[in-house]
């Protein structure tokens, strides 16, 4: 978890606190879809915190795709 608030610096949740950035980022419905190669995680169009989730993802590792 304090990696991840490490890395959402750059972004809307730079002052959050870790119980904030679980509700935020981690407390949604996504769909994954799974193959030999990767892991895809579908957001949902009314996530409103998108950008942010995505930007911390790629700075852990993520891939864009």
């Amino acid at each position: 978890m304090q990696e991840i608030r490490r890395q959402a610096r750059s972004t809307s949740l730079a002052r959050a606190q870790v119980t904030t950035l679980r509700e935020q980022l981690f407390k949604l419905s996504a769909r994954i879809e799974e193959s030999v190669r990767r892991i895809v995680v579908h957001l949902p169009q009314s996530f409103p915190y998108a950008t942010e989730w995505t930007a911390s993802a790629r700075q852990l590792g993520a891939a864009p795709g």
